[in-house]
C-alpha cells in the first residue's frame, strides 16, 4: 500500500530543510542528502507502484480520452466551417496542427505519457501509459522528485476535473459555429472502421482470437465501442467488404468511407492513410464509371 502521508511528510521537510538556512552549509547538504535518499527508499519499497498507477489510469483515462476526442470534433466542425475551400484531408491536417499547438504548452506528465501512449497499439494504451508514468517516477532526479510527479498523480486523478479540465475549457472556447450533420453510425460504419483499424496493425484480426472468430466479434459487437446489437448482423457485413474489395471500394461506399475518417479513425494515422487512398479509389469509381 502506498503511503501518501508519509510522502507528503518527506516531501515537506525536503522543502523546509531547503529554504531554511543554516550556518552550517554541509550540514544542509548532508541534511538534503538524507531525505533525497529516504525519498529513493520510499519509491524503491512501493512493490505495487505499478498496479496503482494501472488501476487509477483505467479510471480516469477512458474519460480523458474522450474528451480529447470531442476536442478533436469541435475544432475540426470549427475549421470545416472557416475553411469551406479545402479538401477533408487538408482540414484534417489543419485541425491536428491547432490541437498540436494548443497543446505545445502543457508539461503535465499525463499529457506525455498520452503522446507517448498514442504512438503505441491502441490495445495496450493503459498499459503504455502506467509503464510511462512509473518510469517518470523512479527516474526521476533528485530522488524527491520522483514522489512530487506521484503526488501530483494522484490529486491530478483524484479530481478529474483537474485531469480534463484544460481539454474542457478548450471545448467551451471553440464553440463552433457549424457542426457537421450527425449520423448515427451503422454495422457498414463499424466494419469498415474495424477493416482499417486492422489493416493497418491498431487492432488484431478476429481470426486470432483466444476463442476463434465468433468470439471476437462479438466481443467487439459487446464493447463500449459498439452501439448495434446484432453481431449476425456486424459479422455479415465485415465478411461481406472484407473478403471482396468491389463490395468495400464503391461509389455508394464513398461517403461513409469519408465519414469513418472524420469520425471513427480520429487518432489513428497509418489507418486514415489506407482509408484515404481507397476513399480516392471510391470516388474515381464515382467519376468514372
Amino acid at each position: 500500500m502506498i503511503d501518501f502521508d508519509d510522502i507528503n511528510n518527506v516531501i515537506e521537510d525536503y522543502d523546509l530543510t531547503s529554504s531554511a538556512s543554516y550556518s552550517d552549509k554541509s550540514y544542509k547538504e548532508n541534511r538534503l542528502y538524507d531525505i533525497n535518499m529516504k525519498a529513493y527508499n520510499l519509491v524503491r519499497s512501493m512493490t505495487n507502484l505499478s498496479n496503482h498507477i494501472e488501476s487509477t489510469l483505467k479510471k480516469t483515462y477512458d474519460q480523458e480520452s474522450r474528451l480529447k476526442e470531442e476536442y478533436f470534433m469541435a475544432v475540426q466542425a470549427d475549421i470545416a466551417y472557416t475553411n469551406p475551400h479545402l479538401t477533408s484531408k487538408d482540414q484534417l491536417n489543419k485541425t491536428w496542427d491547432s490541437i498540436n499547438d494548443s497543446f505545445q504548452k502543457d508539461k503535465s506528465v499525463l499529457k506525455k505519457a498520452i503522446d507517448y501512449a498514442d504512438l503505441s497499439s491502441s490495445k495496450d494504451r493503459i498499459l503504455f501509459l502506467s509503464d510511462f508514468i512509473v518510469q517518470q517516477i523512479k527516474s526521476a532526479y533528485p530522488y524527491i522528485n520522483g514522489l512530487r510527479i506521484l503526488k501530483s498523480f494522484r490529486i491530478g486523478s483524484e479530481n478529474t476535473v483537474a485531469i480534463c479540465g484544460l481539454i474542457k475549457e478548450r471545448i467551451e472556447s471553440v464553440k463552433p459555429r457549424k457542426a457537421p450533420r450527425s449520423r448515427t453510425p451503422t454495422a457498414l460504419h463499424y466494419a469498415l472502421k474495424v477493416y482499417y483499424l486492422q489493416q493497418s496493425k491498431y487492432m488484431e484480426y478476429f481470426e486470432n482470437h483466444p476463442s476463434g472468430v465468433l468470439a471476437g466479434i462479438k466481443e467487439f459487437v459487446n464493447g463500449r465501442d459498439y452501439h448495434l446489437k446484432s453481431d449476425k448482423n456486424f459479422q455479415q457485413t465485415y465478411n461481406k467488404i472484407s473478403n471482396y474489395s468491389t463490395n468495400r471500394i464503391s461509389k455508394q461506399n464513398a461517403p461513409k468511407i469519408k465519414f469513418v475518417i472524420e469520425h471513427m479513425l480520429i487518432g489513428y494515422p497509418k489507418a486514415i492513410e489506407i482509408a484515404e487512398e481507397e476513399l480516392q479509389k471510391a470516388i474515381s469509381k464515382n467519376k468514372y464509371d
